[in-house]
């Protein structure tokens, strides 16, 4: 079990990183009105979706579990 724990490690570590990256970009996006607003929606949608996954694997609530 412990080869499932390492790769969930892993695979949150590149969702949050993923993640950063998002903020990062939707922050730059938001700075430049000249940008077409649906960036934002874009990056607002995946943050929102992205910490839903993120508590769900957290939390290991629902269809998400790291020893099955």
């Amino acid at each position: 079990m412990g080869d499932s724990r390492s790769k969930h490690a892993v695979k949150q570590g590149a969702n949050i990183t993923v993640g950063a990256l998002w903020m990062a970009y939707g922050v730059a996006t938001i700075r430049q009105p000249s940008e077409p607003p649906l960036w934002t929606v874009l990056f607002v949608s995946s943050l929102v979706l992205g910490s839903i996954y993120t508590g769900l694997v957290y939390f290991e609530v629902g269809p998400i579990r790291v020893d099955s």
